[in-house]
């Protein structure tokens, strides 16, 4: 497979492979992707060489970001501070197996920031009301909050349908959803709903990554990394190259046209599908037997 096209796929894409695609050994195969390019690529003005430029360094920029996001450097005393754990918590979610990574045995443990995003997001559920964290833990990892979901949340805070949401019940509880924030805000007001990047980028800010930086200014993201000497918006360059026909270069030559409506590549903008509060609960009473049915 052609380097920045499984580089996209490896760093875009959320549980690529258990998708119903084209093994990553099996890509590519049968022509290069300049050649299936060059058949969809229609933006004026624009070459499709030029366009495999830009979308190199877009490729570039979100491997730079999942790298911060998922590198553990953050010293355990510093981390605490962030996530508000005890070292005897810490002793107990290791027991219950709540931890985001095991501790290795004469080692001080060092945190991503995904590390302790998980944390932070699941010491919500074992503050709320009858929580049982352990059935959350078991659900959001299979479902939600994979590390890639959360490393994937800053790339993907375009619009409110792309976000990762936490919702604060009046009642207490909290339950995590995917994207469709437009509908959320029908039944929550705003002050229920904390988008998963606003977390992640307090935890930044908080923890002082070297060399990374990200912020929202008009209501866009941007980001700052040591490879890039100024800040960036990552989805002008992908609209840019949706239009001109790149995603769907992409699609021919992954086989996945045919996934969702619009292709894998757009339908992706939302890695995680959406799942009502009923079907959410189906799953956690699946988890914890002790939850009784409704």
């Amino acid at each position: 497979m052609d380097k920045p096209i499984k580089d996209f796929v490896e760093n875009w894409f959320f549980g690529y492979e258990k998708r119903q695609t084209p093994s990553m050994k099996d890509i590519g195969k049968d022509r290069p992707f300049e050649e299936v390019l060059s058949e969809h690529w229609g933006a004026v003005g624009t070459s499709a060489q030029r366009a495999l430029e830009v979308f190199s360094e877009f490729v570039e920029n979100i491997k730079a970001i999942k790298k911060y996001l998922t590198t553990r450097t953050i010293p355990a005393n510093r981390a605490s501070e962030i996530h508000g754990l005890t070292n005897r918590q810490i002793v107990n979610w290791e027991k219950l197996g709540l931890m985001p990574f095991e501790k290795i045995e004469g080692k001080r443990r060092v945190y991503s920031p995904v590390d302790i995003a998980w944390i932070v997001i699941l010491r919500q559920f074992q503050m709320g009301k009858n929580s049982p964290v352990r059935a959350f833990a078991d659900v959001f990892r299979s479902i939600f909050l994979a590390e890639d979901a959360l490393a994937l949340c800053l790339t993907r805070d375009f619009f409110p349908s792309s976000n990762l949401v936490l919702v604060m019940r009046p009642e207490g509880n909290k339950i995590c959803f995917s994207s469709q924030l437009e509908l959320l805000i029908s039944k929550h007001s705003k002050s229920d709903i904390i988008p998963i990047a606003n977390i992640m980028e307090s935890i930044i800010i908080e923890a002082g990554i070297a060399g990374f930086m990200t912020f929202v200014a008009d209501g866009k993201r941007y980001f700052k990394t040591e490879r890039s000497q100024e800040s960036f918006y990552l989805f002008e360059t992908l609209r840019d190259l949706y239009i001109g026909g790149f995603f769907s270069a992409i699609d021919s030559y992954l086989g996945t046209s045919n996934i969702g409506e619009r292709g894998l590549v757009v339908d992706s903008l939302n890695p995680i599908p959406w799942l009502t509060e009923k079907e959410l609960n189906a799953h956690i009473r699946k988890e914890d037997k002790s939850i009784p049915s409704k």
